[in-house]
């Protein structure tokens, strides 16, 4: 079989990412084919972590073909036209796409999930050889802004950001109560995973500890500035900026001061019937500010007058 050309888009991955984007082989397998000399680049023997960049040659063993990825076939039966659909497109430019993700629509699939954004980017972009990536991740029921990379450069660039903490974040959210924080609260926690009710939460250590129930995971600092900005019916909007990325940060952050945000039934949310109001709605990348306000109707709706004071 021909050669593996590198596009634009995947240049810049390790041998292995490459391959195992390109091939429906463990990754085991794809080792010991390079490890042997039956995968080679430019004609060169190579390691698994060497890097593959645009217009190179990567050859490997002919009876591999049958397993070259075609199409995401599992992902596309699985799936109706409906729900191919793409969330709205907020902002894109050439190795970005900035999208308003819906609330109970997951990032990524998972055992019990048919649908979800990777897949629906999958379905949507099935003849590109480096299909968009999301960058990050939002909690299923957590709508807003997401960022998803169109090439591999992007992808690495960004994360990287991300994991300096160079990118600015802010969520709204509806919780529960009248909040006194008119000026912005700083609010600072170690939280652990614990058991509590037979189900597994993210808490702080104290509450673990005075619940009597076993951490599951080392403590880690949570930081993250709340500002109320308007009450209505025993509920409060608030604007939040993350300054760390926990699991389930903010929602168990407002939970554990007293402030369960609407529709958060795991975080002790009284009211069954609303559906989760946490959205992001703000992002700053490399100077370049997102926007999003959410589509909240009714007692939820946000406006721009809301904002104003921002």
């Amino acid at each position: 079989m021909k050669p593996f050309l590198v596009s634009y888009e995947e240049s810049g991955q390790k041998l292995l990412q490459f391959l195992t984007r390109r091939i429906k082989t463990p990754k085991a397998i794809l080792h010991k084919w390079i490890r042997t000399g039956q995968v080679r680049i430019n004609g060169k023997r190579v390691q698994p972590f060497t890097q593959v960049f645009y217009n190179s040659l990567v050859r490997i063993p002919p009876f591999a073909e049958k397993n070259t990825l075609k199409q995401e076939k599992d992902v596309s039966s699985s799936l109706t036209k409906k729900n191919l659909n793409l969330p709205p497109i907020i902002a894109e430019g050439s190795g970005l796409i900035v999208f308003s993700k819906p609330p109970g629509l997951a990032t990524h699939g998972g055992t019990k999930l048919s649908d979800s954004l990777t897949h629906r980017l999958a379905c949507a972009y099935k003849d590109s050889l480096f299909k968009p990536t999301p960058i990050h991740r939002l909690d299923k029921n957590t709508s807003g802004i997401i960022l998803v990379a169109k090439e591999y450069t992007t992808l690495k660039n960004i994360t990287n950001l991300f994991a300096h903490r160079e990118v600015y974040k802010e969520y709204l959210a509806w919780v529960e109560g009248i909040c006194p924080w008119e000026t912005p609260q700083n609010l600072t926690d170690m939280l652990v995973k614990a058991a509590y009710k037979n189900k597994e939460k993210m808490m702080p250590e104290s509450e673990a500890k005075h619940l009597k129930t076993q951490a599951k995971t080392q403590p880690q600092k949570a930081s993250l500035t709340a500002q109320c900005i308007k009450t209505q019916n025993n509920h409060s909007l608030l604007r939040i900026k993350l300054h760390t990325g926990r699991t389930h940060q903010i929602r168990a952050q407002l939970s554990s001061h007293n402030f369960p945000i609407v529709g958060d039934i795991k975080y002790g949310s009284k009211n069954y019937t609303a559906a989760l109001k946490l959205h992001a709605f703000r992002l700053c990348l490399n100077n370049e500010l997102y926007e999003d306000i959410p589509s909240w109707n009714g007692l939820w709706k946000v406006t721009n007058k809301d904002l104003s004071i921002l």
